[in-house]
């Protein structure tokens, strides 16, 4: 996906360290959606499927294309990427707690984005997810950086115009099924902004 860096911004010597919370679709409810199947087995429309061998939950995270409000005027297409992932050299991890470093926040004015991690286990955190508020001025509000932890049985979905972080993995070689629409022009699919010094952010192993 082609990108534009919009702006550097330099931050106050000393900032905030985040705490990470648990990733739950309730919890991330205003920037997109969250698909666990074991916190919406219970809350979310239902039926039979494949003969009664299967629930099909209905609606469980948004997608939108919304690439007709592009001022290129040029269409997306809808795609399927696969993220083959590595851990952040920086991020320092102990016995049940790590440290990362967030440097850029993005986003995608006219596409949801959503991240299925594949193969990971549903027992412990396999990524972190970090995003903030849009200013008045329509960067990030970094006073209202969140960081939450996923287990790996759940999927993220970021709506269209969220700030958030380029994914962050919490495993070496963890893969990820990336679904979005794109059309090929850095400012339409993806508009970052980098900050220095990175913002530090803890969060659960």
């Amino acid at each position: 996906m082609p990108l534009c860096v919009l702006k550097t911004v330099e931050l106050p010597a000393k900032t905030t360290t985040i705490c990470s919370s648990e990733l739950t679709p309730e919890s991330f409810k205003q920037y997109g959606g969250v698909i666990a199947p074991n916190a919406q087995i219970d809350t979310v429309e239902k039926e039979n499927a494949n003969y009664g061998t299967a629930i099909k939950l209905l609606d469980v995270s948004p997608f939108a294309n919304n690439y007709q409000d592009a001022p290129t005027g040029v269409p997306g297409k809808t795609y399927w990427h696969v993220f083959r992932t590595s851990r952040p050299t920086d991020m320092v991890c102990e016995e049940k707690k790590g440290f990362y470093e967030c440097g850029v926040l993005e986003r995608h004015p006219f596409t949801t984005q959503t991240f299925v991690p594949l193969g990971c286990s549903k027992s412990e955190n396999a990524f972190l997810v970090v995003v903030a508020q849009q200013g008045e001025d329509g960067f990030p509000d970094v006073s209202t950086l969140k960081a939450f932890h996923a287990k790996g049985n759940s999927a993220v979905t970021y709506n269209p115009g969220v700030w958030h972080s380029p994914m962050v993995c919490l495993k070496d070689g963890a893969d990820f099924a990336v679904l979005n629409a794109e059309n090929g022009i850095g400012n339409d699919d993806c508009q970052q902004v980098l900050y220095t010094p990175k913002m530090p952010i803890t969060f659960e192993l």
